[in-house]
């Protein structure tokens, strides 16, 4: 079915609307080695959501039969995109340890993503002495509403274990790519 709304989507729209693709490619970004492209990937994938809506209200009269009505399509593709999204969130948070919250609205997604990836920038680019010294984690809590404790439920004396976890993670996938360097140079 995903198929057959795609190709429909795509012969109105003139661009590709295969979100599998998106999905993929979320799913195989590491929120801990990059996050603004795990961002960047999530907002991608909203973005095309937004715009393959606009295209089945705008062609509505047009939906082929064999194809449910345009509520239902949006439904269907919503469901898709949202569960990949939904799947990438919760990974990082099993990878960090952490309970993900619960996500009720786009709304609800778009401020765990964003201070998801404002805490891991943060991990990412000071040391775990730095974000102490300088109280990076107080100054962002002050400066956004508490965000990292209400929003993920990031609290400081997490802090230490987090960039644990995240520079662990890092180190691994930095170290798998060195050996896979290392294994092309063979041949």
């Amino acid at each position: 079915m995903l198929d057959e709304i795609y190709t429909w989507l795509e012969s109105y729209a003139g661009v590709s609307y295969d979100f599998n693709e998106a999905i993929t490619e979320l799913s195989r970004t590491n929120a801990c080695v990059d996050p603004f492209q795990w961002k960047i990937s999530i907002e991608t994938i909203l973005d095309q959501l937004a715009q393959a809506n606009d295209v089945i209200d705008e062609y509505k009269q047009s939906i082929p039969m064999g194809l449910p009505n345009a509520k239902q399509i949006k439904r269907i593709l919503t469901e898709n995109m949202l569960s990949g999204v939904l799947t990438s969130i919760r990974a990082v948070f099993l990878q960090l340890n952490l309970d993900p919250p619960t996500i009720k609205t786009v709304d609800q997604l778009l401020d765990v993503v964003q201070t998801l990836y404002e805490l891991l920038i943060i991990i990412v680019s000071y040391d775990i002495n730095d974000i102490l010294k300088r109280n990076l984690y107080e100054e962002h809590e002050e400066s956004d509403d508490n965000s990292f404790a209400n929003v993920i439920g990031v609290m400081k004396q997490d802090i230490t274990s987090l960039a644990m976890s995240v520079n662990a993670i890092r180190d691994s996938y930095f170290d798998a790519l060195d050996a896979d360097e290392s294994a092309d140079d063979l041949y």
